[in-house]
């Protein structure tokens, strides 16, 4: 049996103080507006993540007040800190996000933002998230990361996959659970969650296998094994 992350060893900053219930398997938050400073993430030692890897987790949201909340649900980086922090300190950063019902893959670049075309989801729906960067894919060879979301199981029916790319090459520090925005815009909060957040490299990983997999979205999950991958979660 797979790995998982344990998030109790993670560094939970919250703005509130009363947002993020954080156990063993779930960081999930209550309320969470886009005003917040809150962000759950470890390190794992510098440029831990880099090459090829593939990370899956399953996750929900729900109870939307306002159009306009925004959290992610998963995200790397080289210092600790919210979205809107990260992207005006110019960092570096990847992250999986939503606005409203509205997913995107985005890579930070210097605090500029390649963003993938939407994916609406459904509150109140349970998902599954594989995450696969491409380490020297995309049109800059700098790498390029895809998200697959599935319900009922990894192996179960693909709702639709979104991709963006890097303009330099990353290696990153660390994994997060969830960040917030935080930026003045209130009146838009957000409860939701992240679980079972597991961790995949693989040192053979080639940008030709990451081809082939992602062409076919119809056969993704019969064609993926997590078996051909190292699990890394600690």
């Amino acid at each position: 049996m797979a790995l998982k992350e344990n998030f109790t060893t993670y560094d939970v900053t919250d703005g509130t103080g009363s947002t993020y219930t954080v156990t063993s398997s779930r960081v999930s938050w209550n309320d969470m507006a886009r005003t917040e400073t809150s962000h759950v993430s470890d390190s794992k030692g510098a440029n831990y993540f880099d090459g090829d890897f593939i990370h899956e987790f399953e996750m929900e949201f729900s109870d939307l007040v306002g159009s306009g909340n925004v959290v992610s649900h998963w995200g790397l980086a080289n210092v600790q800190k919210n979205m809107a922090s990260i992207m005006n300190d110019k960092d570096d950063a990847e992250w999986f996000y939503h606005y409203s019902t509205y997913f995107y893959v985005d890579c930070v670049d210097g605090g500029d933002i390649t963003e993938s075309e939407s994916l609406t989801l459904e509150a109140g729906t349970h998902y599954y998230v594989r995450i696969i960067r491409d380490d020297d894919g995309g049109s800059n060879n700098a790498g390029q990361v895809t998200a697959y979301v599935f319900t009922v199981s990894f192996d179960g029916t693909l709702v639709g996959s979104i991709s963006a790319e890097h303009t330099i090459q990353h290696d990153f520090e660390y994994i997060y659970a969830s960040l917030s925005y935080n930026d003045s815009t209130g009146g838009h909060s957000v409860d939701g969650f992240t679980e079972n957040l597991d961790l995949y490299a693989r040192q053979d990983y080639t940008r030709e296998d990451s081809s082939a997999l992602a062409s076919d979205d119809t056969n993704l999950s019969t064609n993926f094994s997590t078996s051909d991958y190292i699990d890394v979660a600690t």
